[in-house]
């Protein structure tokens, strides 16, 4: 949901108008939408994968405006409150734990809302 929300995104207000971040540790087998993705993304891309180092890690979150997540599972997001003690606006899905802490502005239901949600930001 997030490669394709970035791709839609993307084709809507054009890649001059964002950056994004993909920030995580490669376990295993890549998926190959993570494969293809990222060479689609590419123009659009800051940085992809894992931080050398916890300053590098922060010193990626405090350099973005907006964090993102489609987790389908989750416990408590710990990611998320990192990002946003770094600055930065959180979009997440209205399910697991993220309505019980975050406004119902930054929670969406479907992947239209949260391109939606993205372009009102990028475009604000």
């Amino acid at each position: 949901m997030f490669f394709e929300a970035m791709e839609k995104l993307k084709e809507s207000v054009g890649a001059e108008k964002f950056q994004i971040i993909v920030l995580g540790e490669a376990f295993g087998e890549i998926p190959q939408c993570f494969l293809s993705f990222r060479e689609k993304l590419a123009d659009v891309t800051l940085h992809w994968g894992y931080a050398e180092s916890r300053e590098a890690y922060f010193g990626l979150l405090q350099s973005a405006d907006i964090v993102v997540s489609t987790a389908c599972h989750e416990f408590f997001g710990v990611s998320i409150m990192e990002a946003v003690l770094s600055g930065c606006y959180p979009l997440c899905p209205n399910d697991l734990v993220y309505p019980e802490y975050l406004p119902k502005d930054n929670l969406f239901n479907t992947p239209a809302q949260l391109v939606k949600k993205l372009k009102q930001l990028v475009l604000y």
